[in-house]
C-alpha cells in the first residue's frame, strides 16, 4: 500500500510509523509498520518532518504494527513504552573510532531480526545473566557498562538461528570481565584448544559527553533519556540505569537472572582474545575476521522475566593447529572436553541427546581424529554428560591450518511408554 521508507502519521493519535521493506518478526509484533516513539527518533534515522505523510486513522487501525518494545508473552506493544531506543541513535556505522577502517562494529544480518533504516540489525535474545558490572567501565561516564548473558538455546531455536554460524569464535574466547565463566577443563593454556559455554557481551549506550573523544556526538540526547550517571568526574545521560530492569526500574539485576534483551546485534573486533592464528591474517575491523565476537550494542530493553529452567545446554569447542615455516612435520592439536547435561527429567526412559553443528570456520580435511567419517567430533554419551573429542592437523611449513569449530546442544529426549498397547506374555508362552 505504501512504499518502504515512507513515514506515516496517524491523523488522530499523531503516532508515527515507518514502513519497513518486509514484515517485522513475530517477536516484534509482525507487520510492516514500525512504531516510532517520536519525530526526533525518526530524525535520528535520517528522516524529517517534511517526510511525514498524514493518513486517516481508520486506514491504519486494522493493520498489524511492529515495535521494538513488546510484551514478553503476547508480543503486543508495551504500554507505557520504555525510553527511546538507542539503536535509533547509535547504529554500527557510527563506530569510526581510532583506526582508519570505516567501522568497528558490523551488524549481524545473519541473525533473525529486523533491519532499521539506519542499518542497525535489532533482535531479541533471552538467557541468563552471568555478569553485571557494578559501574561504568568507561572513564567518560557515558558508555561501556558491561553485562554478559549466556543465551537460552530454546529461545534461539524458537527464533530460528543458524547454529553453525550464530556462535562466533569470539563468543567462546571473550572472557574479558572477571565475572564471566572460565573455559572448561580440556582447554589448553594457549587457547589453541578451547571449550566453553558461549556468552554474549551487552553494552547500553548513553549520550556522549564532551569527554567522548572519538566521533562527533549527536546534538542532544533523546528527550526521554533522563537518567544522569556520574563516574570519574564525567556525567552521561542514559535511557535507564544499565544494571536495572528497564521496564520495572526498581529491579536490580543480578547474575543468574533470566532476562530478555532487545537491541542492536553486532560483531566487535577480537581485540587480543583467542589465538592470533584464528584471525587468518585479516584486520581486526574486517567484518569477515572469524575471531570477532557478538555484542548487543546498544541494548534498548532489558527485562527480568520468569526463568523457564535449563532444558537445553549450549557449549562450543574451537581447535586450531598452525604450523610455522620450519615445522616440517606440520602441527597437531586436539581437545577433549566433557559437557554436563541439563537436569534429568523424572521419566525413567529419558535419553540424553547431543546435537552437533560444525561451523564454517572448520577445515574438514584437517580433521585427523573425530567421528567415523571425520566430518565432526567423536561424541561419547555418558549417564549425565557427553565427552567430545577432536584432533586436527596443520600442514607443514606454514601451510593450511588445521581448524575446527563445533557447537553442541545437550537435551533429554523422553519417548512415550507404549508398552501398555501390547499384551503381556505369560511365562509358559516364553518358554514353550
Amino acid at each position: 500500500m505504501w512504499e518502504p521508507g515512507t513515514l506515516l502519521q496517524d491523523d488522530e493519535t499523531q503516532e508515527l510509523f515507518y514502513v519497513l521493506s518486509e514484515p517485522a518478526p513475530w517477536w516484534f509484533g509482525g507487520g510492516e509498520l514500525l512504531w516510532l516513539p517520536s519525530l526526533e527518533a525518526a530524525t535520528a534515522m535520517g528522516l524529517s518532518a517534511k517526510d511525514i505523510r498524514p493518513v486517516p486513522s481508520a486506514s491504519l487501525a486494522n493493520l498489524p504494527k511492529a515495535s521494538l518494545f513488546t510484551h514478553p508473552e503476547t508480543f503486543a506493544p508495551l504500554t507505557p513504552s520504555p525510553p527511546s531506543p538507542g539503536s535509533f541513535w547509535f547504529p554500527p556505522g557510527l563506530a569510526i573510532f581510532w583506526e582508519t577502517d570505516p567501522a568497528k562494529w558490523w551488524p549481524r544480518l545473519d541473525v533473525p531480526g529486523m533491519t532499521l533504516l539506519n542499518g542497525a540489525r535489532v533482535t531479541e535474545i533471552r538467557g541468563w545473566l552471568v555478569y553485571v558490572a557494578p559501574n561504568v567501565n568507561d572513564p567518560c561516564g557515558q558508555d561501556c557498562w558491561h553485562l554478559w548473558i549466556a543465551p537460552d538455546p530454546v529461545w534461539l531455536d524458537r527464533i530460528g538461528v543458524d547454529w553453525a554460524t550464530f556462535v562466533k569464535l569470539g563468543d567462546l574466547f571473550n572472557r574479558s570481565d572477571a565475572g564471566t565463566p572460565p573455559p572448561l577443563p580440556g582447554s589448553s593454556a594457549d587457547e589453541t584448544a578451547f571449550a566453553a559455554v558461549p556468552v554474549i557481551e551487552m553494552e547500553p549506550t548513553g549520550w556522549p559527553t564532551t569527554c567522548w573523544p572519538y566521533t562527533a556526538p549527536p546534538a542532544a540526547h533523546p528527550s526521554d533519556w533522563t537518567v544522569p550517571i556520574t563516574f570519574q568526574g564525567c556525567t552521561g545521560v542514559w535511557p535507564f540505569r544499565p544494571d536495572h530492569d528497564s521496564v520495572d526500574t526498581e529491579i536490580i539485576l543480578q547474575p543468574g537472572d533470566y532476562v530478555r534483551v532487545v537491541g542492536s546485534i553486532v560483531t566487535d573486533e577480537p581485540h587480543t582474545t583467542g589465538p592470533g592464528a584464528w584471525t587468518l591474517g585479516l584486520p581486526q575491523h574486517d567484518q569477515f575476521n572469524p575471531a570477532r565476537w557478538t555484542e548487543i550494542h546498544p541494548f534498548d530493553l532489558i527485562q527480568r522475566i520468569t526463568d523457564p529452567g535449563q532444558s537445553v545446554l549450549l557449549y562450543g569447542m574451537a581447535v586450531i593447529a598452525s604450523a610455522g615455516p620450519f615445522d616440517w612435520g606440520g602441527k597437531d592439536q586436539s581437545c577433549t572436553a566433557t559437557f554436563k547435561a541439563p537436569p534429568r527429567p523424572a521419566a525413567p526412559n529419558a535419553k540424553l541427546v547431543v546435537r552437533e553443528f560444525v561451523g564454517p570456520e572448520t577445515n574438514v580435511t584437517s580433521i585427523r581424529d573425530g567421528n567415523l567419517t571425520n566430518t565432526g567430533a567423536a561424541i561419547t554419551i555418558g549417564p549425565d554428560s557427553a565427552t567430545v573429542h577432536i584432533a586436527v592437523h596443520g600442514e607443514p611449513f606454514g601451510g593450511t591450518n588445521g581448524q575446527f569449530k563445533g557447537i553442541y546442544l545437550l537435551s533429554w529426549e523422553v519417548k512415550a511408554d507404549i508398552s501398555y498397547l501390547f499384551p503381556l506374555l505369560l511365562d509358559d508362552d516364553v518358554t514353550g
